[in-house]
C-alpha cells in the first residue's frame, strides 16, 4: 500500500472520455473548457483528455495534445494530462514534440498516460503495429523518456541512412511524468510498477477490494525493480455526479446515464463481465432494455463503481479508495448531462474534494453488497433516532440555527467551562474568554460568542478575528458529556483541522455549533468533530470540518524525543558512488556539438578541458577575469566579473567567431578561491565576486539570450561539498555557488547543466578528464562530485542523525514555525508545546487568520496566520 503522509488525502481531477456534446451545446468543447477553468480555480489536481479514433462515442478527442494546448492558456495551475496516448499509433518523436510544446505553453504542467490500444479499427493509423502493440508500447516509453531528457535517438532518414535526432522544443520538466493505463489485467499493473510509471485505471470491472489486490501487485513490482513503492501515483477514473441530495442525482443523472450506457457497449460489457454474465441488448425488447439499464445504473451505484450522490454519501467510497492506495480520483463528467447542469453542481463536487483532500488515514474497504435503492431515491436520508451528524454533514432538519437551539437545552456556565480549561493548564485571560452563553445536547453544543471590547476595535483588520475563531473552535470540547470529558481528569482539545471554509465575514456576535462524529468512551484518545458558525439571524458563515480532538490523558508525562517526532519528516542530501561514464565510448553527443565557452581557472583545468573538447571536434573559447573587456588573441577573452554586459558581449563574439551555436558554458573561476585556512574578510569578498557574482552574471546573460535552445551552464567547485565522511574541511568561499546553482535549476531549467565538485589534490589533467566526461553525459544527473577518482551523485535520503540532534527549547519562550502546517509544521509545534514553549505562531498559506487552541498542552496562545 502507498505510504501516504499523515492526513494527506486523495486529490480530485477531471477526466473526459465519451462525448460532451448535447443538443443544447453548439460549442462542443464548452464543458471541457468551463469545468477545467473551474477546477483550476478550486485546486483540483488535473484534467485528463483521451485519445479516441473512428467512433461516435468520444469522437471529440482524436488528439489530447491539441486540446490540452488550448487548456494550457486558459489555466494557471492544474496538471494537463493525456488519458491516454495510444503510443503504438504514433512515432515517439511526434509524441515528444507535441507534448513538449504543451509543457512550454503550460510552464511545465503536462503528464502522459500511455496505452497499448485495444480496438483494431484504431490501428488503421498503424496497421502493422496491432499484433505487437504491447512490445511497441514498452519500447516507445523508453524512447519517449530519452527524447524528453534531451537525448538523441537513432532513426532511419528519408534516404535510408541512420541518423541521430533530437526533438524540439526542449520541455520545461526534466522528466516526463508517465502513467500506464490499466484496464484491469494484473500483468499491466505489474508492468507499470516494473518500469517505475504511475498508474491510471478505472472501476468498470473491479471492486475496491479487487483494485486493492492489484495495487499490491503494482507496489511490489516497483519495489522489485528498484523503485520506491511509496512514490507511484495511482489515479482512478470514476463516472461522477455530485448533487445537493440523492433525489437530485436520480432526477438529473439517471436518464442521461442510462442513454450513455446504451451507447457505451464497452462499459456494459465490463459490468456484465464482472458479474460473470454477457448481455446482448439486441436480443431484448425496448422495455427490457430500459429495465436492464436502470438495473445497471442502480447496480453501479450500490457496488460503488461510480461516484454518484452527495458529498457526504460519497465520502465513504473516497475513504476506501484511499485505504487501498489510490492517490487521485479522476472524475468523468461527460456522459450526456447538459453543460449547465454539470456546472451548476460543480460546487458539490468541490465540497467532496474539500472533505476528502485532507482526511485522516481511512478505514479498510468493506465488502460491497446490493442496497435497497428505495432509500436512495427518497429525500436522501434514512430515518434515524439520533440527531447527531453523519459523515460530516448534518441532516436537513438539523441545519438551521433554530433547530440546534431547540435540541441543545442543557445550559452550562461559561465560567465553569473556562475553569475546567484552567485545571488542565489552559489559562485564558478574561479578554480571551469570548463564550458568553453555552448549551449542550446529545453529541453537540451551541455557544453564543462575542469579542471582548479590547479586540472589537481591531476586528475590521481581519476576515475572522483569531480570538473569535479560537473561542468558536473551543465549543467542540463542550459537546462531550460528563463535564466536558470522559472523566474529571480527562479533557479533549483540538489538535488538527481538515478543512476550513469561509462563506461570509462574521459580525460582532456569532453562534458556534459543534458536533461530534461518535460518542466517546473511556478507551478513546482521539475524536473528530465539526464546527459551523452562524450569524445572529441564522446565516451559515463558516464551516470548520474534521477537527481532530486528543485526550489530555494520552499525553505522555515526558515529551517524546525529537527523533520520534521528526524522524519521519527529515531528509538530508547524501552522496552515493555512481558508475562512471568513461565506458560510454568516445562519441560526442550530437545535441552538444558546437562552440563552448570556458571561464578558465589559473590552475590549468580550463585549458586542458579545452584540448579535450577540441579533440572531439568542438570549438572552444577561454575567458579569464580582468578589470575590463578585452580580446587577448585567438579564442581568448577577458571580462570584468561584475559586468553582465561584458559577459553577454563575449558570448555574442564567440558565436560570431565560430559561426556556430554556443552549446555550453563551463564556469571554473571558483577553483581559484582562497583556501579556507587563509580566508579573511577581504579575500572572502573578493572570492564571492569572482565566483558567485560572476556566475550570476553568466546566468543573467544566458537567460536573456532568447534562443530556442540556449547554452547550458556547468558550475564547478573544488571541495565545496561534504561528499565523504573523512573530508576534513570545506571550501567555504566556493560553497555559495551551489546554492546559486540549485536555485537556477528551478528558475531557469533550460540553461541549467550541472553542479560539479572536484577533489582537492587531483592533477589538472585528471580534473579536466572528469569534467569532459560530465559534459558528454546526457543523463539527468545535475549534482555530481569526484573523490579519489570515483564519481558521486547527490541523493535525498531520510535522516536519522538530524532527528536525534539535541534541540533546546527555552521555557516560556515564543516560537515561529513557518510552513508545513498540515504536516511537519504541526508536529514541530506540538513538540515545542510539550517542551514548554509558551507562545507559538504558525505561519503558512491560508485565506483567513486561524487561531488554534494550544493542542493538549499548556500554551497561552497558538496562532496560525
Amino acid at each position: 500500500m502507498d505510504r501516504l503522509k499523515q492526513n494527506q488525502g486523495i486529490t480530485f481531477g477531471l477526466i473526459f472520455f465519451a462525448s460532451s456534446e448535447t443538443a443544447h451545446d453548439r460549442d462542443i468543447y464548452r464543458l471541457v473548457l468551463e469545468s477545467t477553468k473551474y477546477a483550476d480555480r478550486h485546486n483540483f489536481s488535473s484534467v485528463w483528455i483521451p485519445e479516441r479514433h473512428f467512433t461516435r462515442d468520444g469522437w471529440m478527442y482524436p488528439n489530447p495534445a491539441v486540446l490540452q494546448a488550448a487548456l494550457a492558456r486558459e489555466t494557471q495551475q492544474i496538471q494537463l494530462r493525456a488519458g491516454s496516448v495510444v503510443l503504438p499509433l504514433h512515432s515517439p518523436l511526434r509524441v515528444a514534440e507535441e507534448w513538449a510544446m504543451v509543457d512550454n505553453l503550460s510552464n511545465g504542467r503536462v503528464g502522459v498516460s500511455i496505452a497499448s490500444g485495444w480496438h483494431p479499427n484504431d490501428f488503421a493509423l498503424y496497421p502493422d503495429h496491432y499484433e505487437k502493440r504491447s512490445e511497441i508500447m514498452d519500447e516507445g516509453i523508453e524512447t519517449l523518456r530519452k527524447l524528453w531528457r534531451g537525448e538523441t535517438v537513432q532513426v532511419k532518414s528519408g534516404d535510408g541512412s541512420m541518423v541521430d535526432v533530437r526533438t524540439y522544443p526542449p520541455p520545461i520538466q526534466r522528466e516526463i511524468p508517465i502513467w500506464v493505463t490499466a484496464a484491469g489485467n494484473p500483468k499491466t499493473f505489474a508492468k507499470a510498477g516494473a518500469i517505475g510509471a504511475n498508474l491510471l485505471t478505472h472501476m468498470y470491472n473491479q471492486s475496491v477490494e479487487e483494485l486493492g489486490e492489484k495495487l499490491k501487485i503494482y507496489r511490489e513490482a516497483r519495489a522489485e525493480h528498484g523503485y520506491d513503492p511509496a512514490t507511484g501515483n495511482v489515479s482512478v477514473m470514476l463516472h461522477t455526479f455530485i448533487a445537493e441530495s440523492q433525489q437530485a442525482v436520480i432526477e438529473q443523472a439517471q436518464g442521461p446515464f442510462c442513454d450513455y450506457l446504451r451507447s457505451a457497449a464497452y462499459l456494459l460489457n465490463a459490468v456484465a463481465y464482472s458479474r460473470g454474465q454477457k448481455v446482448d441488448l439486441s436480443t431484448l425488447s425496448e422495455t427490457d432494455v430500459e429495465e436492464y439499464l436502470k438495473f445497471v445504473f442502480e447496480r453501479m451505484i450500490s457496488t460503488q463503481r461510480v461516484l454518484f450522490g452527495t458529498p457526504e454519501s460519497c465520502l465513504p467510497l473516497v475513504r476506501q479508495l484511499q485505504a487501498v492506495g489510490v492517490n487521485e480520483i479522476a472524475c468523468q463528467l461527460d456522459f450526456g448531462l447538459e453543460t449547465d447542469v454539470v456546472m451548476a453542481n460543480m460546487p458539490h463536487l468541490n465540497r467532496l474534494r474539500e472533505l476528502s483532500e485532507e482526511i485522516a488515514p481511512p478505514e479498510p474497504p468493506r465488502s460491497t453488497t446490493p442496497v435497497d435503492l428505495t432509500s436512495f431515491q427518497s429525500n436522501g436520508y434514512q430515518s434515524e433516532p439520533s440527531n447527531r451528524v453523519q459523515n460530516g454533514q448534518a441532516k436537513p432538519e438539523a441545519n438551521s440555527l433554530k433547530a440546534v437551539q431547540e435540541r441543545c437545552q442543557e445550559e452550562i456556565s461559561p465560567d465553569a467551562f473556562y475553569e475546567r480549561l484552567t485545571q488542565h493548564g489552559i489559562e485564558l485571560d478574561a479578554d480571551y474568554r469570548s463564550i458568553r452563553q453555552l448549551w449542550r445536547g446529545d453529541g453537540e453544543a451551541l455557544a453564543r460568542v462575542s469579542l471582548s471590547p479590547v479586540f472589537e476595535r481591531e476586528r475590521e483588520r481581519y476576515q475572522v478575528h483569531p480570538t473569535l475563531l479560537d473561542s468558536c473552535l473551543q465549543v467542540v470540547s463542550a459537546a462531550l458529556s460528563e463535564s466536558f470529558g470522559a472523566g474529571n481528569d480527562v479533557l479533549y482539545l483540538p489538535v488538527g483541522l481538515n478543512s476550513f471554509k469561509l462563506h461570509e465575514r462574521p459580525g460582532k456576535v456569532v453562534w458556534s455549533h459543534a458536533t461530534l462524529e461518535q460518542h466517546i468512551s473511556q478507551s478513546m484518545t482521539q475524536l473528530e468533530g465539526h464546527v459551523r458558525i452562524f450569524s445572529e439571524d441564522g446565516r451559515l458563515l463558516i464551516e470548520a470540518m474534521g477537527i481532530q480532538l486528543q485526550s489530555s490523558a494520552s499525553v505522555a508525562s515526558e515529551p517524546p524525543t525529537p527523533a520520534a517526532v521528526l524522524a519521519p519528516w527529515l531528509y538530508e542530501l547524501r552522496w552515493e558512488r555512481a558508475h562512471s561514464v568513461a565506458a560510454a565510448g568516445n562519441a560526442w553527443p550530437q545535441e552538444r556539438s558546437g562552440s563552448w565557452l570556458i571561464f578558465a581557472d589559473r590552475q590549468g583545468v580550463g585549458p586542458h578541458l579545452a584540448q579535450l573538447l577540441r579533440a572531439s571536434g568542438q570549438q572552444c573559447a577561454l575567458v579569464q577575469p580582468g578589470e575590463r573587456y578585452g580580446e587577448l588573441g585567438s579564442g581568448r577573452y577577458q571580462v570584468s566579473p561584475s559586468q553582465v554586459g561584458e559577459i553577454q558581449h563575449v558570448i555574442q563574439r564567440v558565436r560570431e567567431a565560430y559561426n556556430a551555436p554556443v552549446r555550453g558554458v563551463v564556469h571554473l573561476w571558483s577553483l581559484d578561491a582562497t583556501s579556507t585556512e587563509q580566508t579573511t574578510t577581504n579575500s572572502l569578498e573578493h572570492d564571492l565576486v569572482v565566483s558567485a557574482h560572476s556566475a550570476l552574471g553568466v546566468i543573467q546573460a544566458l537567460a536573456q539570450e532568447g534562443e530556442t535552445q540556449p547554452p547550458r551552464l556547468w558550475l564547478v567547485t573544488r571541495d565545496a561539498q561534504p561528499v565523504t565522511s573523512d573530508q576534513s574541511s570545506l571550501a567555504v568561499a566556493q560553497a555559495p555557488l551551489w546554492g546559486l546553482g540549485r536555485t537556477i535549476s528551478m528558475e531557469h531549467p533550460e540553461i541549467s547543466g550541472a553542479l560539479v565538485d572536484l577533489a582537492a589534490g587531483e592533477e589538472r589533467e585528471v580534473c579536466a578528464q572528469q569534467l569532459y566526461d560530465v559534459l558528454r553525459d546526457t543523463s539527468p544527473e545535475d549534482q555530481l562530485a569526484f573523490r579519489e577518482g570515483e564519481r558521486y551523485v547527490a541523493r535525498m535520503m531520510r535522516s536519522q542523525d538530524l532527528a536525534e540532534r539535541e534541540l533546546h527549547v527555552r521555557p516560556q519562550g515564543s516560537y515561529l514555525v513557518t510552513g508545513g502546517l498540515w504536516g511537519l509544521g504541526f508536529e514541530v509545534a506540538r513538540w515545542l508545546a510539550r517542551k514548554g514553549a509558551r507562545h507559538l505562531i504558525l505561519a503558512g498559506r491560508t485565506s483567513v487568520p486561524l487561531a488554534l487552541s494550544g493542542s493538549t498542552y499548556p500554551l497561552a496562545s497558538a496562532w496560525l496566520i
